[in-house]
């Protein structure tokens, strides 16, 4: 991939831009099943807040789901097996995504 046209995100860009296309598939994919609830606001977005939590997201999200990205060519590395390392590891994507803090 040519590095001019990388964009960099994080799991929270992604996942935060998955809950703005389509939440229930998003909650499903990234948020463990316990924490589910926590992503939510009472009025039906999502707490921002909480998505700075690593211990929220699936295990595969920083591990299996990056490597399956970098396997179809969406990223340019593949993932961490270090569960705090999942809101730093960035993932180098071929074309931005809206999501920035």
């Amino acid at each position: 991939m040519n590095s001019a046209s990388e964009s960099v995100a994080s799991a929270y860009d992604i996942a935060l831009e998955a809950t703005r296309i389509n939440q229930p598939l998003a909650v499903e994919v990234f948020f463990t099943r316990n924490r589910r609830d926590d992503v939510h606001t009472a009025d039906g977005d999502s707490n921002q807040a909480v998505l700075d939590d690593p211990t929220i997201y699936k295990s595969g999200i920083h591990f299996q789901f990056k490597y399956q990205l970098y396997h179809l060519g969406i990223l340019t590395t593949g993932g961490t097996n270090d569960k705090n390392d999942v809101l730093s590891n960035e993932l180098r994507l071929a074309q931005a995504i809206r999501s920035v803090r």
